[in-house]
C-alpha cells in the first residue's frame, strides 16, 4: 500500500473517518496455481502445515518499460494524488507504470506484493 508509514496511517485514518471499506490484496492471489496450493494445504495430505512463505520473482526486462508507457496520458491519471507526499515532478508515464523499479520508491518492491 505504501512505503512511508505516516502516509499509510493517514490513508487508514481517512478510511476510518469516513466509515469506508478498503480491500488491498496480493497480486496473483486468485491465479489457478495459488488456488491449487491452497486446496492442497487444506486437504491435509501434507499433514499439519505450520508455516508457509510466498516469494515472487520476475526475471523479465522491467528496465525496458512497458508498451502502455506510450499510451497513458497525464489527464488519464490523478498525478498529484498519485505522488502523495513525494516532491512534485512533471508527469512521468514510465514512473507511473513501473515505479517498483525506481529509486524514487525504494521500498516499493518490498511492499508491492
Amino acid at each position: 500500500m505504501g512505503n512511508v508509514l505516516a502516509e499509510v496511517k493517514a490513508a487508514r485514518d481517512a478510511v476510518v473517518a469516513r466509515n469506508l471499506i478498503v480491500q488491498i490484496g496480493t497480486q496473483h492471489r486468485s491465479e489457478p496455481y495459488q488456488i491449487a496450493v491452497r486446496d492442497l494445504v487444506r486437504s491435509d495430505v501434507l499433514g499439519q502445515v505450520t508455516k508457509y512463505e510466498i516469494e515472487w520473482n520476475y526475471h523479465g526486462p522491467r528496465w525496458r518499460g512497458r508498451p502502455e508507457v506510450k499510451m497513458i496520458r497525464e489527464q488519464d491519471t490523478d498525478w498529484r494524488a498519485w505522488l502523495m507526499n513525494k516532491p512534485h515532478r512533471p508527469f512521468d508515464p514510465q514512473l507511473y507504470l513501473n515505479f517498483v523499479s525506481t529509486r524514487s520508491f525504494p521500498a516499493a518492491s518490498l511492499t508491492n506484493g
